[in-house]
């Protein structure tokens, strides 16, 4: 069949078109394709991310618990250390912050390898773990550091982590944990008291031993009068000294328990 120049050129200018347009669809294809592999790349660096924190979130209470349990004084110097690195850490140049995370980095290069004390479901923290409260301390601060270095971290990778809110509520906790360990302590001292009088088989007003030291106060001339009867205890380990006071009306028993000074002068209602 024979075709004029005119169809020839309009022929090659489909066919360009054509072969144009395969290959637009080819690469739209293919960009699309890339997008997707990019989210689904994306993603999973989140997910890592996430993963990443929540575990070392997760070693970091399993060490608070097991150091508020040895020594409540020593985590909360740790916590209130931390506070004041995040502080500074925060006013100084990335390059510190960045320096920071490749010393630890270096320190732990795998995530287990900031895992002190074994933190599996099944293992158990007894009485007489092989690690010392300064190497928990130690791994605390190192952990808590990395989660405020780690730029990674999600889902707020620039918030303080000890912020106003967790001081808040860290300084009533700790409040609760002192009062809950001295009322322990007194009703161990009291109940050593009680045992002494009975084995005595006589009254007695003043008891002591290598832990405890405990008063009758309602006994005391110098103390006045008290509706009930009221005990001083020193708790030595401890070097804090509560008020335990009983007090019944109408067959109802009513036990108390303070904290106070060396004179038993003062009495605040413990809050555990």
């Amino acid at each position: 069949m024979y075709m004029s120049p005119w169809e020839w050129s309009l022929a090659f200018f489909a066919g360009v078109v054509v072969v144009l347009l395969s290959l637009w669809l080819i690469r739209s294809r293919s960009n699309l394709r890339l997008r997707e592999a990019k989210r689904e790349i994306d993603q999973l660096e989140q997910r890592i991310c996430v993963a990443r924190t929540c575990y070392l979130e997760t070693l970091q209470r399993e060490l608070a618990n097991v150091i508020l349990s040895a020594n409540l004084e020593a985590f909360e110097i740790a916590f209130y250390f931390m506070r004041d690195w995040e502080h500074e850490i925060g006013k100084s140049g990335r390059d510190r912050r960045l320096g920071e995370y490749k010393l630890l980095l270096e320190k732990f290069p795998r995530l287990e390898d900031f895992d002190l004390i074994g933190t599996k479901h099944f293992i158990v923290y007894d009485d007489r773990p092989s690690w010392r409260v300064d190497q928990l301390v130690e791994r605390y601060k190192e952990v808590s550091k990395f989660l405020i270095v780690d730029e990674n971290r999600l889902p707020y990778p620039k918030a303080a982590r000890y912020n106003e809110r967790e001081i808040e509520i860290f300084g009533k906790a700790i409040k609760i944990y002192r009062d809950l360990r001295l009322k322990e302590a007194i009703e161990i001292g009291m109940r050593r008291y009680y045992l002494w009088r009975k084995d005595r088989d006589a009254d007695g007003n003043v008891y002591e031993d290598n832990e405890y030291g405990v008063v009758l106060l309602s006994e005391l001339k110098a103390r006045g009068f008290t509706p009930g009867l009221e005990w001083g205890v020193f708790c030595k380990k401890l070097k804090e000294y509560g008020l335990y006071t009983h007090f019944g009306h109408e067959g109802k028993d009513d036990y108390r328990y303070f904290r106070s000074n060396s004179t038993f002068s003062i009495q605040q209602v413990l809050l555990a």
